[in-house]
């Protein structure tokens, strides 16, 4: 179409040539952005199964697998999330301390007054001040 580099639009399953001088060199399919997309530095997205080269300057280095993000996201503060099992480090510097485990959270989710939900089973601590007290007569009741 012109000298600019805009040579060939092959179809709609992915733009094959060159779009412009800006960089854009590939996009091989839907199955994953493959080439450099920008100067920007995002280097290679290899599949589906997770983003596993770096995204961009900005910081997220690697994202290994869907088990878990176990490296720096960003320079933000999130340093560790270890495993599905559950969130054990620091997530920020918010208040966030730890979730032990699936079985509840059972500590600080924030300032904000939710202190301990303890199991699966059932909510056992405050969920408002005003409807407790009424939950408690219901189990009561039944037993």
């Amino acid at each position: 179409m012109s000298k600019e580099g805009v040579k060939k639009l092959e179809s709609k399953e992915g733009l094959k040539k060159q779009i412009s001088k800006e960089g854009v060199k590939k996009l091989e399919s839907k199955e994953g952005l493959k080439k450099q997309i920008s100067k920007e530095g995002v280097k290679k997205l290899e599949s589906k199964e997770g983003l596993k080269k770096q995204i961009s300057k900005e910081g997220v280095k690697k994202l290994e697998s869907k088990e878990g993000l176990k490296k720096q996201i960003s320079k933000a503060g999130v340093k560790k999330l270890e495993s599905k099992e559950g969130l054990k480090k620091q997530i920020s510097k918010e208040g966030v301390k730890k979730l032990e485990s699936k079985e509840g959270l059972k500590k600080q989710i924030s300032k904000a007054g939710v202190k301990k939900l303890e199991s699966k089973g059932g909510l056992k601590k405050q969920i408002s001040k005003e409807e407790v007290k009424e939950l408690e007569l219901k189990a009561g009741s039944k037993s």
